[in-house]
């Protein structure tokens, strides 16, 4: 149970310093839309991802910058294809690994399965098709490039 605790003030205290952390929001010069650009590095991808689903409000219509690997899948209940980018991340049980990232919609070229894709967009979150908000965070691409060079498919923090 100490164990416990510690590890979510540890976790609550990561969360704190990344909202403050000046290297996570970087402010566009772009004069004609005055945005701020949340651009989610290794260093805090999963305490970041991780703000983002909790308090999903605070980042609807902001433009998130993140790299990861590109995942391709089928849904069950409406078997529309899905694109999700994503690191891998520690799992509960020693060899094992978790995934963070976020589904995201794109009308451009799409990234094939394993592609190493840095991908830039807004912030919104699905709902029911009733008009209520069903909580489903999905990354609005505006751009989407497939790179040559790979950056670290495991985060740990």
């Amino acid at each position: 149970m100490k164990k416990f605790i510690i590890s979510i003030l540890v976790i609550l205290c990561m969360l704190f310093l990344s909202y403050f952390s000046n290297s996570v929001i970087n402010q566009n010069n772009n004069k004609d839309n005055n945005k701020y650009i949340i651009e989610i590095k290794e260093k805090m991808f999963i305490q970041q991802c991780i703000d983002i689903y909790n308090n999903p409000d605070d980042y609807k219509n902001k433009i998130v910058k993140l790299e990861g690997i590109s995942d391709i899948w089928q849904d069950k209940n409406s078997l529309e294809t899905c694109y999700f980018v994503y690191r891998k991340t520690p799992g509960c049980c020693g060899n094992d690994y978790g995934m963070m990232g976020f589904l995201f919609e794109y009308d451009g070229k799409k990234p094939k399965l394993n592609d190493w894709i840095a991908v830039e967009g807004t912030i919104k979150v699905t709902n029911d098709g009733n008009g209520n908000e069903n909580g489903k965070v999905v990354l609005v691409l505006s751009k989407l490039e497939i790179k040559d060079k790979r950056g670290n498919d495991f985060v740990y923090n």
